[in-house]
């Protein structure tokens, strides 16, 4: 039988060992359950319930008993707290809407739904200032394009190809400077085409094709030969 004085020892080893065990990281996660960012959780569980249908199970692990961090198409910064930086989930035959919740991912930089079925308007993302890359083609969105694209204010690359977009380029888009690709080709787009698209100093790429644009091209993206712009229509 072991003294008091061993069960005491013994205890305090167990002890150090569970918090060594909980300060470690397995695949960026803390072994405790208990999320540490309750404002990135409730926007990933926001953006759930705006799935109607998830043929392939995709976001079968999407439960507050696992850490966010290990769900299915999210990948997390490093250290703490854990904040979500990739929404990933190309090509799932996912069913649904997009939520402005997502915009409340303050340190997403990738957010890739391409490839699925989401319909309705794309959501104003207003916090989004981290986003860089957003790739929403190949769905059923419609409405028009969002006039609040330059609250994602360090956005380089975006595509909304082969959608169900209407309407004209709002008078003041504002796109974000930092743009380097756009990509509308194959919505139903009509009016001109913004004379503010040809004054991004960084677009290197510009698709539009495949819509009812018509008008003169503006003479900036004309010139934009010397930028090596590659400009479909």
């Amino acid at each position: 039988m072991s003294s008091p004085k061993q069960s005491a020892k013994l205890a305090m080893l167990l002890l150090v060992a569970l918090l060594l065990l909980c300060n470690s990281t397995v695949g960026n996660v803390c072994c405790s359950r208990n999320q540490e960012n309750s404002v990135d959780l409730h926007a990933l569980l926001d953006f759930q319930r705006g799935i109607t249908k998830d043929p392939q199970g995709a976001l079968s692990n999407w439960s507050t008993t696992t850490h966010f961090c290990r769900w299915n198409g999210i990948a997390c910064t490093t250290t703490r707290p854990f904040r979500v930086e990739q929404l990933n989930l190309p090509g799932l035959n996912l069913q649904g809407k997009i939520t402005s919740s997502l915009g409340n991912l303050t340190f997403l930089y990738l957010l890739d739904l391409s490839y699925n079925s989401f319909a309705g308007t794309f959501p104003i993302l207003n916090h989004a200032q981290q986003l860089q890359y957003l790739f929403v083609n190949n769905n059923s969105l419609t409405g028009i394009i969002p006039d609040a694209l330059s609250n994602c204010s360090s956005l380089l690359s975006m595509d909304f190809s082969l959608n169900l977009l209407v309407g004209a380029f709002p008078p003041k888009i504002g796109f974000p400077p930092s743009l380097i690709y756009i990509n509308f080709e194959s919505n139903q787009l009509d009016g001109s085409i913004p004379n503010e698209i040809g004054q991004l100093q960084n677009l290197e790429s510009l698709v539009l094709g495949d819509n009812r644009l018509s008008g003169c091209i503006p003479a900036d993206i004309l010139n934009a030969g010397t930028r090596g712009y590659d400009c479909r229509f």
